[in-house]
This record gives C-alpha cells, structure tokens and sequence, in this order.
C-alpha cells in the first residue's frame, strides 16, 4: 500500500509539472501575441 501512494504521488507530481510548463509556453504566446496587436495598432 505504501508504495502505491508513493507511485500515485510520483505521477501526480510528473502531471503537474507538465501542467505548469504548457501553462507557461501558452502565456508566453498570448503575451507575444498582445504585443503584436498592440505594436500594429500604434503604427497603422
């Protein structure tokens, strides 16, 4: 039983890592994408 919680809490932990890091690259892009918006409604 032990060892399935440690198991279980190993996944969960991978799974949140993957998480974060495509949260991250997916802010990232919205914020590159904002700023082209923004630069090319300055200079239209």
């Amino acid at each position: 039983m032990n060892e399935f919680i440690t198991n279980t809490s190993a996944v969960a932990t991978a799974v949140g890592v993957l998480i974060a890091a495509y949260q991250l690259y997916s802010s990232r892009k919205q914020a590159t994408v904002a700023f082209e918006d923004s630069f090319s409604k300055e200079y239209r």
